[in-house]
């Protein structure tokens, strides 16, 4: 389809939706006034005043829907089904004149009616279940594109920044957009705590980069280096990491953070981390694997450090991670004939004095209090100073027999931007208000790879998925600026609101300045997510998951790839191991920041 011919359909759509929306509206003005008509057809049909009323709200939601570009479709849907009742009951109970109207009535809703159908057509690709069969073939990248869009990382701020540039040049194709990312997916963080709970399947937080972008070439490889000066970035990719140089004209570095291990001994090879898939996946893993020994009659010797699950980090992944796993463990029990709820210990380390900082210290002991009530052991005010054979050490010199500690309490950015001639503040790359580096023109960064200066408060923003979200706006916005020569954007932002689930349909939020816990900030917590989840596809799998959560038990199904090879024949030199580490050496995680990925 030519840029002339996108250009038209988009007019007609606009044309339907105004018409539609004008009829619905009138005619819902007609009910809630008491029209004489309106109850007249009412009357007749039984449902005066009910019905009246119910079908003026739902006119008015089709109105709404309709005007909305991203709810076309589903206020076609309502709009078809909220008509084909009206002309039901013109051609079976009232007739097609209504007290001399000539049949004006049902000619509007004829006419409405198909009108949804002319916008269900024109927005085929977004109809939900069919719209992949309708999908065009991708487009391909213009050999000599005008102008080359460069975008570094796959996660909020990346991707939603793909995203605004493909509405911003719907109908510019001399723009190229291309995405670096290490996985072709993009990860929602704010749920990556469920998967390893058992609470959502591994596949349903996640969304395929090329099903989200349409016109975006998507690169799956790793970024090796930035020359800004020379403006190239050398790309690795392939299963033999064969590097390209890559040119740009607008650089976008959404790169996110790597997990901090602050040099302390041991940690880093022996401690899990929470913040990819796969450390999801990873925990999840090795809490099964350790109730599956530990219900032998032969680890009784070592059963305490099997069940023994130490969380360091008090903010929000610590505290929801924490919450899942005691829950997971405990709801799992019934199933190990063998173990007993004491025999699994669940702890906290937080340096502060309460949990969750970020909320105020009203909620932070509010949560701090329905944890420790379920049996989760909160040590404040102390760190873990390292990791050896016996167990994970702390810094009040105690030390927790463990085989299992899952650190979530440092990031540091991308190690990509540290050789970079730029202004850093700790690291991050300092941007002025329009999220462009000062020094080069054209380079924009967000997220956790920016410092971006609060000048209302002073300081500095803080890089969680609410402000990349913002950021991503108002970067793509700023890439037109730039092409077009035009006045760019600055960036300013609020934190509206920050929500926590501390597990057992608990939650804690402080939305606007307003304080929730409870249920309510539980409810809040999934509402809000369930929103922000990209594609209806996995919002409708995840609330299925949620559904069935209530009336079934948690999966106990460890995702193993490998296993060892099963020999027919003995094996002299194969015996078994005679010792057991108390805290197994974690798999080696892939930075979760290179892959983009933000926390909010």
């Amino acid at each position: 389809m030519t840029t002339r011919q996108r250009k038209r359909l988009r007019a007609v759509s606009w044309a339907l939706r105004l018409a539609t929306a004008a009829i619905l509206f009138q005619t819902l003005f007609f009910k809630f006034t008491g029209a004489e008509e309106s109850v007249y057809i009412f009357t007749t049909l039984g449902l005066e005043p009910w019905g009246r009323i119910g079908s003026g709200l739902a006119e008015l939601g089709c109105c709404v829907l309709l005007l909305v570009p991203s709810t076309v479709t589903l206020g076609a849907f309502l709009t078809l089904s909220v008509i084909s009742g009206a002309l039901v009951s013109h051609l079976t109970s009232l007739g097609i004149e209504v007290q001399g109207d000539g049949g004006l009535l049902f000619g509007l809703a004829l006419g409405v009616f198909l009108g949804a159908l002319a916008l269900l057509w024109i927005h085929r690709v977004e109809v939900p279940f069919l719209g992949h069969r309708f999908r065009p073939r991708r487009a391909q990248r213009p050999e000599a594109p005008a102008h080359r869009v460069l975008i570094l990382g796959g996660g909020f701020g990346g991707v939603y920044t793909a995203l605004e540039l493909e509405k911003l040049f719907e109908f510019d194709d001399t723009v190229a957009i291309t995405l670096v990312n290490r996985d072709n997916f993009f990860l929602f963080t704010p749920m990556l705590h469920e998967i390893a709970a058992s609470d959502l399947d591994v596949t349903n937080i996640v969304s395929p980069i090329r099903k989200l972008l349409q016109r975006t070439d998507f690169f799956e490889g790793d970024a090796t280096a930035i020359d800004l000066a020379a403006r190239k970035v050398k790309l690795r990719h392939g299963s033999n990491g064969h590097e390209h140089d890559y040119e740009y004209d607008s650089l976008v570095v959404a790169l996110g953070s790597v997990t901090n291990f602050f040099g302390l001994p041991g940690l880093e090879e022996r401690a899990l981390t929470m913040k990819s898939l796969g450390d999801a996946l990873a925990l999840r893993n090795r809490m099964i694997a350790h109730l599956e020994e530990a219900d032998t009659e032969c680890a009784c010797d070592i059963r305490k450090p099997l069940l023994t699950f130490v969380v360091a980090g008090g903010g929000f992944a610590g505290v929801e991670t924490i919450a899942g796993m005691h829950d997971f463990l405990h709801c799992a029990l019934p199933f190990y004939g063998h173990l007993e709820p004491r025999d699994v210990r669940t702890v906290l380390i937080h340096p502060g004095e309460v949990i969750l900082p970020e909320l105020g210290p009203e909620l932070g002991r509010y949560a701090q209090r329905k944890l420790s009530a379920r049996g989760v052991e909160i040590r404040t005010g102390t760190r873990v100073t390292g990791v050896a054979a016996g167990g994970v050490t702390l810094g009040d010199g105690s030390c927790l027999e463990s085989s299992t500690l899952v650190w979530t309490a440092g990031t540091s950015p991308n190690p990509l931007l540290a050789p970079l001639p730029a202004r850093k503040e700790r690291g991050r790359l300092l941007v002025d208000e329009h999220l462009e580096l000062p020094e080069f023109p054209g380079v924009f960064a967000l997220g956790d790879a920016a410092a971006v200066p609060d000048r209302d408060k002073g300081g500095f923003h803080p890089p969680t998925a609410q402000h990349a979200l913002r950021q991503a706006r108002v970067v793509a916005r700023n890439v037109r600026a730039a092409i077009r020569g035009t006045e760019k954007r600055r960036f300013r932002f609020a934190t509206l609101g920050q929500l926590a689930s501390i597990g057992r349909r608990t939650g804690v939020a402080r939305i606007l300045g307003i304080n929730f816990s409870g249920f309510v900030a539980w409810w809040l917590w999934r509402t809000i997510y369930l929103a922000k989840l990209p594609r209806l596809e996995k919002k409708l799998r995840v609330m299925l998951d949620w559904t069935l959560d209530l009336a079934f038990s948690k999966d106990l199904v460890q995702f193993l790839s490998t296993h060892p090879a099963v020999s027919t024949e003995a094996s002299p030199e194969r015996t078994l191991p005679t010792e057991r580490p108390a805290v197994a050496p974690a798999r080696t995680v892939r930075s979760a920041a290179a892959a983009g990925l933000e926390r909010g």
